[in-house]
């Protein structure tokens, strides 16, 4: 077997692997790359490379042996049981004698199979679990250890996930805008000549949706994968894993990483208002505790980096009712305003705060902070779509304006309002109602 290479040779390696999926567009491309690179990296007989569909279901979307050959359907006999193990805990997995372990000695398939060593790791990209790579040696024990599963983690988590990622939104963003061609064509096709000037304009506002959803698909490749190699490289050196670094030199590679982790934040916020614009997201509710909810969000947003003059805090005085609601989403539109608040806050308060509304049957959330303030002429446009723009520089450094209108978005997909009420100079009160009647 080909044991892995040293720590700096294999970040090399992952970072050289990085770059060659990074000018690779199509999934199919990309999976092939990924599958071979985990042969050479494991030295295992197979490699499995398995993606989740929508409907939660497992597709083998490479199944190849040691010598790159592609194995037939009959061929792809494999431990459901393994597999689904490692979908439901998201964590890498190492078997030494599948057939003899503990965990797996009951499985049917195992044992049917008689299976040995198996190494699995999950593919996760924007906190999703997309899939995983699944190596194996079918018949002989303890091909794989525990230093074996490093490379191949590293590899998915810094190389494949992205990659992999990245190819799907790109297929699937190829796939709508060939649908949205076709429309158009047959429509314009079918419009009677009279009406050409109308279907001018309307063909005109197609191309326009069509030409913005491929830079969108070409902005998020170029900049994702590129972004990934620079924020791999700069946890090595944070880690030390190229050698130790002097005090000036940790802090300039610590503020390194925290302006790429803001760029990559600008990137999620673009994809979630695409996703938003297009109608792939959806929501997953449930009856939540609406003050475990509050209390989650402010012990994330405790970690975020306060003036030493702001004072940050919780305020709820009465009891709230549980709200029937996508937890996720909605503690993403509360820690989304308390950021904004932070970086418009150099001293005071910032606090997060609700309250029940009786005679409305609702529930209001808000963030008020002493921070600058909005400009009137600003209120009314605050939460639009690309209506954000400040002329003043130190603005712009600090927001893109995409977060206020995902939370915008979000909260109205819940059946609520989002507001602000501000001065300019004296802080600004954001706040949103959730309604409190739960659908059957």
């Amino acid at each position: 077997m080909t044991k892995p290479p040293t720590s700096p040779d294999l970040l090399q390696r992952i970072l050289e692997v990085s770059r060659r999926l990074a000018e690779l567009r199509s999934l199919a491309l990309v999976l092939d790359t990924v599958a071979d690179e985990a042969i050479k990296l494991t030295g295992a007989e197979r490699v499995y490379i398995v993606l989740k569909a929508a409907d939660g279901s497992l597709n083998f979307e490479v199944k190849r042996d040691k010598a790159g050959r592609d194995l037939s359907d009959d061929q792809v006999e494999v431990s459901r049981s393994v597999l689904q193990k490692m979908f439901q805990t998201r964590q890498p997995l190492i078997t030494t004698d599948a057939v003899n372990d503990p965990d797996f000695n009951q499985a049917k398939s195992v044992v049917a199979l008689q299976l040995r060593s198996i190494m699995g790791v999950p593919l996760i990209a924007q906190g999703d679990l997309i899939g995983a790579i699944y190596v194996e040696h079918r018949q002989l024990r303890n091909h794989f250890n525990p230093n074996d599963l490093l490379p191949l983690e590293l590899f998915a988590n810094h190389a494949a996930a992205v990659a992999v990622s990245n190819a799907i939104l790109n297929a699937e963003l190829e796939q709508r805008v060939a649908a949205r061609t076709r429309e158009l064509n047959q429509r314009t096709h079918e419009l009677e000549e009279a009406k050409r000037r109308l279907a001018q304009s309307w063909s005109e506002s197609v191309e326009a949706n069509r030409i913005r959803t491929v830079w969108i698909s070409n902005f998020a490749h170029d900049m994702r994968a590129p972004l990934g190699i620079v924020a791999t490289a700069l946890s090595a050196l944070e880690f030390g894993t190229l050698g130790p670094l002097s005090t000036d030199q940790l802090e300039w590679v610590n503020k390194s990483l925290n302006a790429t982790r803001h760029v990559n934040l600008l990137i999620t916020n673009l994809f979630e208002l695409f996703k938003l614009e297009s109608g792939k997201l959806k929501l997953h509710r449930e009856v939540v505790d609406l003050h475990n909810l509050l209390a989650e969000a402010y012990d994330i947003a405790s970690v975020l980096p306060w003036a030493k003059e702001v004072h940050f805090d919780l305020e709820i005085i009465e009891t709230l009712p549980p709200v029937y609601v996508d937890p996720v989403r909605i503690r993403q539109v509360i820690v989304n305003l308390i950021s904004n608040a932070q970086k418009f806050t150099e001293q005071g308060s910032v606090i997060l705060y609700a309250r029940r509304l009786d005679e409305q049957n609702q529930v209001l959330i808000g963030v008020f902070d002493t921070g600058e303030g909005i400009p009137a002429d600003r209120i009314a446009t605050i939460f639009d779509r690309f209506r954000y723009f400040d002329p003043d520089i130190n603005h712009q450094r600090l927001d893109s304006g995409l977060g206020l209108i995902i939370c915008r978005d979000l909260v109205l997909m819940h059946g609520g309002q989002i507001w602000v009420e501000s001065q300019e100079g004296e802080g600004a009160n954001f706040m949103f109602t959730l309604p409190l009647t739960q659908p059957d």
